[in-house]
């Protein structure tokens, strides 16, 4: 993505067994890759699809700056995945993370997570309806780390229990 917005949804589809190659965490289901540079924005839309049994993230964020980076997750299954369900490690002026009625379950990784070494000027999480369970070894159900001026989550009526570590 280099300064182009991006608009995308992603519906009713069957991620299963995908593995992530030479190209490590950019082999993870869906990648947004910034390329390095001052990207546009992107809204990414993800509804009622399945990830299971992917070797790697489901979803991963990468490598640039975005103006506004937005995620609506809804009504999605991800489970035993190896690696995390969501992961943010770009920079970003407006973060807005909306998930609802998802399940995230038996990854030895973190659910979902934005990256310490990451700015998110204005960042927004809201969760909702989630079920975040048995996530393993280590890991948290939700790893928020911001560096950034406004930082807003609002956590209601979810499930984020019996995970390797904290529940956030």
């Amino acid at each position: 993505l280099n300064d182009t917005p991006l608009q995308l949804e992603i519906a009713q589809n069957v991620f299963t067994r995908n593995a992530s190659g030479a190209v490590a965490r950019h082999g993870s289901d869906i990648v947004i890759n910034g390329n390095g540079t001052a990207a546009s924005d992107c809204l990414l839309t993800l509804n009622s699809n399945t990830f299971t049994g992917n070797f790697n993230s489901v979803l991963y964020c990468s490598n640039g700056t975005f103006t506004n980076l937005q995620i609506d997750a809804n009504d999605n299954t991800l489970t035993d995945n190896v690696g995390e369900g969501m992961v943010f490690n770009a920079n970003s002026e407006i973060f807005r993370l909306t998930a609802s009625n998802n399940i995230i379950s038996h990854s030895p990784f973190s659910a979902i997570v934005t990256s310490n070494t990451i700015n998110l000027e204005t960042a927004r999480i809201v969760l909702s309806g989630n079920q975040i369970t048995n996530n393993a070894d280590y890991s948290q159900g939700l790893t928020l780390a911001h560096t950034g001026t406004n930082l807003s989550v609002d956590l209601q009526n979810n499930n984020i229990s019996n995970n390797g570590s904290s529940a956030v």
